[in-house]
């Protein structure tokens, strides 16, 4: 069955058909328009947006954090094009500001970009025209100042950002901008220009809006209050017998605010041993690695949630770990609520959030993915 073009909560007229519930279908349509916000035209456009996860709906760009490399790790990551003559780019394991890495990009005497095209996940072109504004963020190293910089372009013209400091750390470069009515693109373009040198791009975000915001957009989390700051989508990170730091979120959480984090989690088969998650605050580790997948040699696959609620001068251990799972090829389910905090949070803004991992063996992988963080609002 089609969806309707249009919406509209006058129709039918009244006193047709009554006996069909004439004012019961009115008074559905104005709640629908009411609660979901939903305009009088267009819905059809409007809902295929919001089931496909658009319209102001979180992070449009693929491969957001450079954790896939399809083609392999010196060609460009996955769903982007590296352009450019003499231009060349490569997987980072050690500079890098989310999940494991980020994407080197060098310069070798001409200008070079790593591009991506969002139009198709932000709504085609016809949307595009409708007078839309799109904020793009991304975290950018360079040791060379005026060198590295991030841009939307639209098809007519490209609106860049600022160039990085050049100071070696990664910053946040933010742009803005309002898209022509003869756009024919919503492309995100990385790029070193103006001088030959290697910048690493990572963490990459795009959202509809006007305002470009470091942690991200905002918009209806799981939880009534809560506005997403970051996903990392695609990449698994795993672990054995050493403690590794699987995933590493960039936020930006003042105090009196709270964090919610969510993501998959496995453990492999291959030994009897547990599986155990921690989190470390601003790079302190607040929750030592806590067993929360049992010994026995199966695998188990569930998720993991991290809360950690307004800390304030006398709240500083405010944060529980919980996850659930269950057995493949067994019949048992696993439901562990952690909050074995043995250190206190920092009582000032929270910048990144560190979850950890480690298992009893060798010859057992645990893995998580699929992380997002939420950022609690209770006003």
């Amino acid at each position: 069955m089609a969806l309707p073009q249009t919406l509209d909560p006058a129709a039918p007229a009244t006193g047709d058909s009554p006996g069909e519930g004439d004012d019961q279908i009115r008074n559905l349509k104005q709640l629908l328009i009411d609660v979901l916000g939903l305009p009088t035209t267009a819905v059809s456009r409007i809902l295929v947006n919001l089931q496909e996860g658009k319209q102001g709906a979180g992070n449009l760009i693929k491969n957001a954090s450079m954790e896939s490399w399809g083609a392999g790790t010196t060609s460009a990551p996955t769903g982007w094009t590296l352009a450019g003559a003499g231009a060349s780019t490569a997987r980072n394991g050690t500079n890098f500001s989310h999940g494991t890495y980020a994407a080197d990009l060098v310069r070798a005497g001409t200008d070079t970009t790593l591009t991506q095209d969002c139009i198709a996940a932000a709504g085609g072109q016809t949307y595009l025209r409708e007078s839309r504004t799109y904020s793009l963020t991304g975290r950018v190293r360079a040791t060379v100042a005026t060198r590295g910089r991030i841009g939307i372009n639209d098809g007519v013209t490209t609106t860049y950002s600022s160039y990085h400091t050049g100071g070696s750390s990664f910053e946040t470069l933010a742009v803005t901008k309002a898209l022509s009515t003869s756009a024919t693109k919503l492309e995100v373009t990385l790029s070193v220009d103006t001088g030959d040198t290697t910048a690493q791009f990572d963490g990459l975000m795009l959202t509809e809006g006007g305002a470009a915001i470091a942690a991200g957009p905002s918009f209806a989390g799981p939880e009534a209050g809560a506005s997403q700051l970051e996903a990392i989508a695609d990449a698994e990170a795993t672990a054995t017998n050493v403690a590794t730091d699987l995933k590493v979120l960039t936020v930006n959480i003042g105090v009196g605010e709270g964090l919610l984090i969510r993501g998959s989690l496995r453990k492999a088969s291959g030994a009897a041993a547990t599986a155990a998650l921690g989190i470390k605050v601003n790079g302190v580790q607040i929750v030592p690695n806590i067993t929360v997948l049992p010994s026995a040699d199966f695998v188990h696959q569930g998720m993991f949630d991290v809360t950690i609620w307004q800390q304030s001068a006398s709240y500083l251990r405010s944060v529980q770990l919980r996850t659930n799972a269950s057995q493949t090829g067994g019949t048992v389910s696993t439901g562990i609520v952690a909050a074995l905090v043995d250190t206190d949070m920092p009582n000032a803004t929270i910048t990144s959030v560190t979850i950890t991992g480690v298992t009893g063996s060798a010859s057992v992988t645990m893995g998580v993915r699929d992380v997002v963080a939420y950022k609690l609002v209770t006003s």
